[in-house]
């Protein structure tokens, strides 16, 4: 469901990280870009977390400006768990992977993670992206990249990005017509 732009940004950005710590998706869907990132964790020796209700995308809230518009995927882009952990087992990639479900918000405060070197946010809407800013920047280290899917593409994941890094050094780069990069300051 990504567009080659954006997997190649992956292909590209993921291997070339040496920052020590761990690769996080959030927004799995089907797997496939948690799979790439997977085996390059794999070829790293980096564990990979993976995030997702593994029940389609989860309802928007009014935070959400394109709420009329965005509603209708509600429940779309849906992943089962036992698909993802057979399609990462079949490439080698399951023993080094961390599946966590349920709602970022609800999972990702109470998940003890490791540092992060990079992270791939696919979380569509505004609490879900802010969630995954709120929890996981911290634990980013300095130096390591956010890839986000939807910057582009939904008003909500545009307006939480934009809200948390308005306090920041930190500069969004545009990818092609959705997806986006921030990288966290060396210090």
């Amino acid at each position: 469901m990504v567009p080659r732009t954006r997997i190649a940004f992956l292909e590209r950005l993921a291997p070339g990280t040496t920052i020590p710590g761990a690769f996080v998706e959030c927004g799995v869907a089907e797997g496939g870009t948690a799979l790439l990132l997977g085996m390059i964790a794999k070829r790293q020796g980096r564990r990979l977390w993976v995030f997702d209700t593994f029940e389609g995308l989860p309802p928007l809230t009014a935070n959400d400006p394109d709420y009329d518009k965005a509603v209708t995927f509600t429940g779309l882009c849906r992943g089962e768990l036992p698909d993802i952990e057979r399609l990462f087992r079949a490439h080698g990639v399951w023993d080094r992977t961390t599946a966590v479900k349920g709602l970022f918000q609800d999972t990702l405060p109470c998940t003890d993670l490791p540092d992060i070197a990079f992270m791939h946010l696919d979380g569509d809407w505004y609490d879900s992206t802010r969630a995954c800013l709120t929890y996981l920047w911290p634990r980013l280290a300095p130096g390591g990249i956010v890839q986000f899917d939807d910057y582009g593409a939904w008003q909500g994941c545009r307006k939480a990005v934009d809200e948390y890094s308005a306090d920041q050094p930190i500069r969004v780069e545009m990818i092609d017509d959705h997806g986006a990069v921030i990288r966290k300051p060396l210090r």
